[in-house]
């Protein structure tokens, strides 16, 4: 049985701003002759459920039964998003149609080779209707469900009055809620179970100038924890992954590398998922990276895209295939592999370093680190710990590349990726038999030395290096 079989079990309530989504698809040959802009001859147009309802149309792919709760207007864009949904096989009785309002529609211009040229927003600033109508069939609306959503966009649903009614009536039934925040009033969460801010989003939130590192969010994360009151807090982090705290332990889930194309709709990915998978009684750890999985998906589809069950299962079994994929490892899951071949009398070694553009001195290391112990474990540099270290021009290959090509060779059994300036945190947790490093090193300045039971000095072979490479490249 996989994460993924129960979800046509779980129900799911979806609170928040519904708005729907236009494109217009068109071949641009030549500017216009009124001013310098691009002619877009349109050949086609297409309507999709967009913000909250957005969430509703990835939870129905997924196979959950999902409740909109929500209000857009009375008018053809309203008609048009409820027959979506609808389509969609989700419950809109508790969609209300006021005829007081305008329904919300983002229309995006998209030109040669689906690049977006430009986006038209409509009726963001029309006055929203009252909530407490709405509110007075919340119970009906969370009866069965298994958990709930509040997506807000800032748009107006998700005011002081519907967001504390919201929480509320979740603690009073036991049902958790994940929060997907916008804006500066996060008082408002206050009690939520989870929040999931983006990068952007928590900096903000945090009030001070923050990198996206692992340190960073690490000494901050729990800060919106505890001044929320929220027991989860999850930074979904772009092309870094993910972080999660759990109100205990923090965990870091590195993201896949691959080509990023539109990242319209990957935050709504990310909760749809995460909350499907909570739903089914998944283990947090695993729904968040799981999620992560999902968002790598939609990032690579154009607009504003839905991440299907099948898709999902597809890719995580192609993960699972992966050898080199299997052997990269978030801290956590490293440690528990750690524990394991401990208990299996194994031996193991670390070598750390930044391992940009593999040559022959790097294999060369490896090679001789596989041989001083059963297991080997290379842990390398995040990019922005190596830009510290050789600048800004460096890494040429990103981290999450670095780890791939040290995880496909046989001789390596795991790779972690650390963002601390040295690797001494990480290898306080492996306490590993044997510390690799170059000979270039005396064993007085080896960072971590004294959580390993040895060190061991390698020679490395004259005349190899990245920085070498990059200098020869530049001369020709």
């Amino acid at each position: 049985m996989t994460a993924l079989d129960n979800l046509n079990n779980v129900t799911v309530l979806v609170a928040g701003d519904f708005m729907l989504d236009k494109y217009y698809y068109g071949d641009i040959t030549r500017l216009s002759p009124e001013a310098p802009v691009p002619v877009v001859n349109v050949q086609g147009e297409r309507c999709v459920p967009g913000g909250a309802a957005n969430v509703v149309n990835n939870l129905c792919r997924l196979g959950c039964k999902v409740k909109s709760f929500g209000i857009i207007g009375d008018d053809t864009e309203g008609k048009i998003l409820s027959n979506l949904l609808n389509d969609a096989h989700t419950d809109t009785n508790f969609l209300l149609h006021d005829e007081s309002y305008k329904t919300i529609i983002k229309t995006r211009i998209v030109g040669n080779n689906n690049h977006q040229i430009a986006r038209l927003d409509f009726n963001e600033n029309y006055p929203f209707p009252a909530t407490s109508k709405l509110l007075e069939s919340l119970d009906a609306a969370l009866e069965n469900c298994n958990i709930a959503i509040l997506s807000d966009y800032d748009k107006g649903f998700c005011n002081e009055e519907t967001t504390k009614t919201l929480i509320s009536a979740c603690k009073k039934y036991n049902i958790p809620l994940i929060i997907d925040p916008k804006g500066k009033n996060w008082n408002k969460y206050n009690g939520a179970s989870w929040i999931a801010p983006n990068f952007s989003e928590f900096s903000e939130m945090i009030g001070k100038s923050i990198k996206n590192t692992d340190e960073d969010i690490s000494d901050n994360i729990a800060i919106i924890s505890s001044s929320f009151t929220i027991e989860n807090v999850l930074v979904t982090r772009s092309e870094q992954g993910m972080t999660l705290y759990n109100g205990e332990k923090i965990y870091h889930i590195r993201s896949i590398a691959r080509e990023v194309f539109d990242v319209s709709g990957a935050g709504d990915t990310v909760v749809a998922v995460l909350a499907a998978l909570l739903g089914a009684g998944v283990d947090k750890q695993n729904a968040v990276e799981i999620a992560n999985t999902a968002a790598g998906i939609a990032v690579g589809k154009s607009g504003t895209a839905t991440v299907s069950k099948g898709e999902l299962a597809a890719e995580l079994q192609t993960n699972r295939n992966d050898k080199a994929l299997s052997k990269i490892m978030s801290w956590d899951m490293l440690f528990s592999r750690v524990e394991q071949w401990k208990s299996e009398n194994k031996t193991i070694a670390v070598a750390n370093g930044c391992f940009d553009i593999l040559h022959r001195g790097h294999t060369s290391l490896i090679n001789a680190a596989s041989q001083c112990a059963d297991i080997l474990i290379m842990a390398i540099n995040t990019d922005e710990t190596v830009r510290k270290l050789k600048g800004d021009s460096r890494p040429i290959n990103s981290e999450n590349d670095r780890a791939y090509v040290l995880a496909a060779l046989e001789s390596v059994d795991a790779v972690v990726i650390f963002g601390e300036d040295t690797p001494e945190e990480l290898l306080s947790h492996i306490l590993p038999d044997v510390l690799v490093k170059g000979a270039e090193y005396t064993l007085e300045q080896v960072p971590g030395r004294q959580y390993s039971k040895r060190v061991e000095l390698v020679e490395y072979i004259d005349g190899y290096s990245t920085t070498a490479i990059v200098n020869k490249s530049k001369n020709g």
